[in-house]
């Protein structure tokens, strides 16, 4: 998140005021905020509350965009990346669809993808 510390206000403003007013300005600055960045309310929400049982992941770093995991991962394909079939078929109808946006759900199972890839990548980099 590029700047966290608009989101931070919001999110104090949004929890402690009793103005309505106040609290509807600050719905509406942290949905931009969050959209700015491509994220959405459920990212937020599975960031501040996670999930029983699965640890929460450090905030993504703001420079690798999704858009960057996905041709990464695309790219890998061509060095013989293998998936599984439903790893395979997200990743091609993502790139086929080209959203504007992921749901927090897709944002982790790409990164999660991502994140495997890059480790299989260094992995055979450094043989």
């Amino acid at each position: 998140m590029k700047n966290p510390q608009r989101l931070k206000t919001a999110l104090g403003i949004l929890l402690s005021s009793d103005q309505p007013g106040e609290v509807m300005a600050a719905q509406r600055l942290i949905d931009k905020q969050l959209k700015k960045e491509g994220y959405d309310r459920d990212w937020l929400i599975n960031w501040l509350v996670p999930i029983p049982g699965r640890p929460r992941t450090e905030m993504p770093d703001p420079t690798t965009d999704w858009r960057d995991m996905l041709d990464f991962i695309i790219e890998q394909f061509s060095l013989g990346l293998k998936l599984r079939s439903n790893e395979h078929a997200f990743v091609v109808d993502l790139k086929k669809r080209d959203p504007k946006s992921l749901s927090s759900r897709q944002y982790d199972w790409l990164e999660h993808i991502y994140l495997t890839a890059r480790k299989l990548h260094t992995m055979t980099n450094n043989i």
